[in-house]
């Protein structure tokens, strides 16, 4: 948990679902408090929550943290769809607190490698090429063979295509 190396930052509860990965986890970063229901812990004086969680979960999650008032850290993907981030910006706005997307492995060697390959497929094809469903597979056929076998818990083709989605947002759209 690289917030546990910052100074002036101290992590103060771990929630998860299931009770005994969380009590590992606080454990492991020397956090006394662990939680099973989000709600509960959105109780506690907090300054920022960190939501590292199942993408379909990041709305839902987002949202209650921003209603309760505090400030939210989102991991990549924001969201599995546009309204979604919208509803997530649209809560953001109305409690005034900070929605941040975290994008936390953009220059990891793998992700540059990726890069290249959409720079490189953006020169062959000397036009602006959009993210859509032809492009997924492409992606996901090619970019398998240059991502790291750990990468992704495995690295299903469903997160695959969905980061190369992000890459390629964040690059050309």
């Amino acid at each position: 948990m690289a917030f546990s190396n910052i100074k002036g930052i101290r992590p103060v509860a771990v929630c998860d679902t299931n009770l005994t990965r969380a009590k590992e986890k606080a454990s492991r970063y020397d956090i006394k408090q662990v939680f099973t229901d989000f709600n509960s812990m959105l109780k506690l004086d907090l300054d920022l929550v960190d939501i590292v969680t199942p993408t379909p979960t990041h709305a839902p999650l987002s949202q209650l943290a921003l209603e309760a008032g505090i400030d939210t850290l989102v991991e990549k993907p924001m969201a599995t769809s546009s309204k979604e981030c919208l509803d997530m910006i649209r809560a953001a706005k109305k409690s005034g607190r900070t929605l941040c997307v975290a994008h936390n492995k953009l220059l990891e060697h793998f992700v540059l490698r990726i890069i290249s390959f959409f720079l490189t497929l953006y020169r062959k094809q000397k036009k602006r090429l959009k993210m859509n469903n032809s492009l997924s597979p492409v992606c996901a056929s090619h970019i398998t063979t240059l991502t790291p076998h750990s990468w992704g818990n495995g690295g299903s083709k469903r997160s695959l295509e969905v980061y190369c989605g992000t890459l390629w947002y964040i690059m050309f759209i």
